[in-house]
């Protein structure tokens, strides 16, 4: 298909298309005659329908065709149309699809079309209650399934996520992400959500890195951060990773700074310093003294912001506060996913 080549070859050039150029791919593939590679992907769906469809949602998943459907006004009907194209493909086509996806431009979950270098990025409503949403069985093998040696998409995005700091994308994209691994969680336990410690370790990073990019977004989400931030810590537990649920317990206490919860971030403190306090402790019986000695300052560090924002906590609410004494001799408290969840403001 010349027009999809031509356009491709753009996209990959060092000069993006400008927005008059996008405008005239959408307005010419909306248009264009019979496709039988296409045609033979979908059940049902008008013609020209899909075409729209397709043609969004290919433009939003290159970065600067996203960055053009936001000045457009269009990004949300190219997110709606995703949702519509996946309802629309034949069952063999869409199996095929999905055991194919790959992470794309700016972290989108993107499908690719047989025979046809056409894309689907998958939006949040393509893991909703909408027909032809993807199913709790389809989810879990997109984005758990495995072929040979290759990481599971699950594994692949928390590793990107670990090694970039900052990526750019936007809260779309978390969102989808965000839409997919619930529905892979499907309502149940997080401790359900594998028998397999590697896997409930690398849904902890997953979600650490999603709430890590929700709360550096620079305007307004409906995505529950906090409950993000437990579900990674909890599933830290359930892998018996105590060093990340010390880290999770400090990402929940910042969390409770950025709310101006004092009170619940020196709480938070408390128990991130008792986890790394036990950890120094096997590892110093284990005759791993470095290690042991970075986990203790990592305690005596989570132990002084504890009593520092008690006190402000204190002098806030006119009681006393407790000393970096004090909160050295607190007890620990377990990780406990009800406790966690209970404690939203």
């Amino acid at each position: 298909m010349a027009l999809l080549d031509d356009f491709n070859r753009r996209l990959e050039e060092a000069g993006w298309p400008d927005d008059a150029e996008f405008r005239g791919f959408l307005a010419r593939f909306a248009n264009l005659g019979p496709i039988d590679t296409l045609r033979n992907c979908f059940t049902c769906g008008h013609k020209q329908d899909i075409l729209i469809w397709a043609g969004q949602c290919h433009v939003s998943s290159y970065g600067a065709g996203r960055d053009f459907l936001v000045r457009d006004q269009m990004l949300g009907h190219a997110i709606d149309a995703s949702q519509k194209l996946l309802g629309a493909l034949h069952s063999d086509a869409r199996d095929h699809m999905l055991r194919r996806a790959w992470i794309g431009p700016r972290f989108q979950i993107v499908l690719s079309f047989p025979e046809l270098a056409l894309n689907l990025p998958l939006g949040r409503s393509c893991f909703g209650a909408e027909p032809g949403a993807l199913s709790y069985d389809e989810a879990r093998a997109l984005l758990l399934g495995r072929d040979g040696d290759t990481p599971s998409l699950l594994e692949q995005f928390s590793n990107e996520m670990d090694h970039t700091r900052t990526p750019y994308s936007d809260i779309d994209v978390w969102a989808a992400w965000y839409a997919c691994i619930g529905r892979c969680i499907g309502g149940k336990p997080i401790r359900e959500f594998s028998a397999d410690p590697a896997e409930l370790r690398t849904l902890g990073l997953a979600l650490r890195a999603l709430g890590s990019r929700v709360s550096g977004c620079s305007y307004a989400s409906d995505l529950p951060l906090f409950r993000i931030l437990g579900d990674s810590l909890e599933a830290f537990d359930h892998a018996q990773d105590g060093k990340n649920v010390a880290l999770g317990w400090i990402d929940i206490a910042g969390y409770h700074l950025q709310a101006g919860d004092e009170q619940r971030a020196s709480s938070a403190y408390m128990r991130a310093g008792g986890r790394f306090h036990q950890i120094a402790e096997r590892l110093m019986a284990q005759g791993k003294s470095a290690e042991g000695n970075e986990c203790l300052v990592q305690a005596h560090d989570a132990y002084e912001k504890a009593a520092a924002h008690r006190a402000n906590a204190a002098v806030s609410s006119g009681t006393s506060g407790s000393t970096v004494a004090q909160a050295h001799a607190a007890p620990d408290e377990p990780v406990n996913a009800a406790g966690i969840h209970s404690d939203t403001p």
